[in-house]
């Protein structure tokens, strides 16, 4: 029984100290105040439903007139979440970043998509093991050595659709459209459209921008 407690004292500890920026209810949506490592736009909309929260020495930013629904999390030390101008992220939507995600301006997001800069767990059995255990019982994530973590960037002007999964290390072009439901592990050039798992190429965009 003791324990029990110990585990539940832990996780409400975890979840205070890390809530480092205080929300304003505006009707049914919610604005961040600017903090050390949360800065949102006072432009921006940050539905109710979303969740902005980082690790340690983490930073995310939302640039002016975005308008997010989705949840964006610093899961380790030093990752970074950079949101431009006039996005759109989807409610449903999971950013994770334990490196740095740079999401440009004009950027649409639909629903249930999810964006990872890194594998979410070490490749190491071990550490693996260790991730989980911290996870669930610490509420921490800690950088273990065997973590696969790589930037991603999204230019300006991209579509991505629904259920579509961006995995670490991708960039994806200026004015590209991403298919509904694909999986993005390679790079894809501007002004193209992808679809498929892994996501291919179909076709450039006529006209160009």
């Amino acid at each position: 029984m003791l324990e029990f407690f110990w585990r539940v004292y832990r996780k409400i500890r975890f979840k205070i100290t890390n809530i480092d920026q205080r929300i304003i209810i505006k009707g049914k949506r919610a604005s961040y105040k600017a903090s050390k490592s949360i800065f949102v736009s006072e432009s921006a909309v940050i539905c109710l439903e979303t969740n902005l929260s980082t690790q340690e020495s983490g930073k995310i930013t939302i640039g002016d007139k975005s308008f997010i629904r989705g949840n964006l999390e610093v899961q380790r030390a030093g990752g970074i979440i950079n949101v431009g101008k006039k996005c759109y992220i989807g409610d449903g939507t999971r950013i994770w970043s334990a490196e740095n995600i740079t999401i440009g301006d004009n950027v649409l997001i639909a629903h249930n998509c999810n964006i990872f800069d890194n594998d979410t767990h070490p490749k190491d059995i071990k550490e693996r093991r260790l991730d989980a255990e911290d996870i669930i019982w610490n509420g921490i994530r800690r950088n273990f050595c065997s973590l696969g973590k790589k930037p991603v960037i999204i230019e300006d002007d991209v579509w991505i659709g629904a259920n579509v999964s961006i995995l670490k290390g991708v960039s994806i072009g200026k004015g590209s459209i991403i298919g509904t439901g694909s999986v993005v592990t390679s790079n894809i050039p501007a002004e193209s459209i992808a679809v498929g798992n892994p996501a291919k190429v179909i076709k450039k965009i006529c006209g160009g921008m």
